[in-house]
């Protein structure tokens, strides 16, 4: 991964979130988050998981799901996600982990292994 610093201003490209589906699993089970995180961290780095009355809903971006399915899907079915409307609602910097919103202005670059770096004002102000 690139320092912010790596990054020049001509990189940059004003990117407003626009808030995406989400695909939700349910697992109705009382279980430590770090487990969760040990079984859905090698599936992607692209999940969040949010604490329920009886267990967990893990998110992931809806898009994500057919790309799962095609890498050999880990043993689930489309069927086992149910799909909330623009409940991906925002994303994290990826160099200082602030929250950007549906709809807030942030910047993206081209990632080095490939997809795009998010970032918020704050940190483009550190580019080069």
């Amino acid at each position: 991964m690139k320092s912010i610093t790596e990054i020049s201003r001509a990189e940059l490209e004003e990117y407003f979130f626009p808030g995406i589906d989400a695909a939700v699993f349910v697992v109705d089970q009382k279980i430590p988050q770090r487990d969760l995180e040990k079984i859905f961290g090698e599936l992607s780095e692209n999940h969040r998981f949010y604490p329920t009355a009886t267990g967990w809903e893990i998110k992931f971006p809806y898009w994500y799901i057919s790309e799962l399915l095609k890498m050999g899907g880990a043993g689930f079915a489309e069927s086992d996600f149910k799909k909330e409307n623009m409940g991906w609602d925002h994303e994290h910097c990826s160099f200082c982990n602030k929250h950007v919103h549906t709809g807030e202005l942030s910047y993206t670059a081209e990632h080095e292994r490939g997809g795009v770096y998010i970032i918020c004002p704050k940190c483009a102000e550190n580019c080069k």
